[in-house]
């Protein structure tokens, strides 16, 4: 028994210390390629164009023509649509461009030659993390008429503000950390305990 804990704090141990000395690649161009796409986190992006989701993750693998890299966070930017790919599970997309847009930030780019295929085995809990946060944004605008007052309150119960002035305004004063420490893990609890004082409180 205690060999085999031992051999596993050893394997343990190697794999993180392997994975820590990899370096993250510099690049200025953009790489073409095919990437493992896992995606740990989707939500709503602010644009003063048109509304974005971000799909948050790792990149498992990316082939290029000439390189190949490994485990590397990145973002890829979709907009707003009905028939968007699910957060369920991962994807092997073809024909992608892999961009760095600051140290060991990048952002993955598709177009219309880009092809997603599933990995239905390789499962994902950010689509049902998203779809949780989604009906929690659809009671706060139900309840609350003022978009301001949307905003504000759905930011603090999902950690995602969807305001720009908002987030600005929170920046200058030094709270914007308050929409990453609410969280979801705060927002389960608010939102319970607002739907069960709901009957109580009075309306203005």
């Amino acid at each position: 028994m205690e060999k085999k804990f031992l051999t596993l704090v050893v394997i343990t141990s190697g794999y993180l210390y392997a994975v820590l000395l990899t370096p993250f690649p510099h690049f200025t161009e953009p790489i073409q390629g095919n990437a493992l796409f896992h995606i740990e986190q989707i939500k709503h992006h602010p644009s003063p164009f048109k509304p974005l989701l971000v799909y948050e993750g790792t990149l498992r693998s990316f082939h290029g023509e000439n390189e190949t890299f490994y485990r590397l966070p990145c973002r890829l930017y979709l907009p707003l649509m009905k028939n968007r790919p699910l957060a369920s599970h991962d994807y092997f997309l073809q024909n992608v461009s892999l961009m760095e847009t600051s140290s060991y930030c990048y952002v993955v780019k598709t177009s219309n030659k880009t092809s997603w295929n599933s990995l239905q085995e390789a499962k994902s809990q950010a689509e049902r993390r998203f779809q949780i946060k989604e009906k929690v944004r659809d009671w706060v605008k139900k309840t609350f008429p003022e978009q301001p007052v949307q905003h504000l309150i759905s930011g603090l119960l999902t950690g995602q503000n969807e305001s720009r002035l908002q987030t600005f305004q929170f920046g200058q004063m030094g709270l914007q950390h308050l929409l990453a420490i609410s969280g979801f893990h705060f927002a389960i609890l608010t939102f319970f305990l607002a739907f069960l004082l709901r009957p109580i409180l009075p309306r203005k």
